[in-house]
């Protein structure tokens, strides 16, 4: 649960230097190239099968002109997508942010969970999509099971422009 909070906190953010260092280990995706490499590199997406989470990242402009060893901080952790069925099968291995049940939410345990009720409901065959919009400029948008009991996926970004995390 640390790491999943921790990324959920961190979407939208940069200045996460360090901190990328210890992600990369915990996602076991470190030692291989996979955070942007240069500003133009677009968005880099960043897949963890075990930890069923997949990433988003994408340099800063002020990237390449940082020094080399700072320039992590000048990635930023743009989206976060947890594979809620997933995380239901290896609960061992991965866990969803905001204290979420994989097998058991619902759009009332949600909202308890999320403290907002900034809330916009998917309609016709995306009913079973909801979208919280949170004080700090993120947003978490569950997909449920049918029946709404249960989810499927949690897609966490943030709007407007990113931050500098801690801030």
């Amino acid at each position: 649960m640390h790491w999943a909070n921790a990324i959920a906190q961190r979407v939208g953010t940069y200045g996460n230097g360090a901190w990328l260092d210890a992600l990369g280990q915990w996602l076991e995706v470190s030692g291989a190239p996979w955070l942007p490499e240069s500003s133009t590199d677009g968005q880099v997406s960043v897949a963890a099968p075990k930890r069923a989470v997949q990433l988003m990242f994408h340099a800063l402009p002020t990237y390449d002109t940082a020094p080399t060893r700072s320039r992590a901080h000048h990635v930023v952790l743009a989206e976060a997508l947890f594979d809620a069925e997933e995380i239901a099968r290896r609960a061992q291995w991965a866990a969803l942010p905001f204290e979420l049940d994989a097998l058991n939410e619902t759009p009332e345990s949600a909202t308890a969970k999320l403290a907002s009720t900034d809330i916009s409901r998917g309609r016709g065959r995306d009913a079973v999509r909801m979208s919280w919009f949170l004080d700090d400029q993120r947003v978490v948008e569950l997909h449920f099971l049918d029946g709404h009991k249960g989810l499927r996926r949690v897609h966490i970004a943030r709007l407007w422009k990113p931050v500098q995390f801690g801030t």
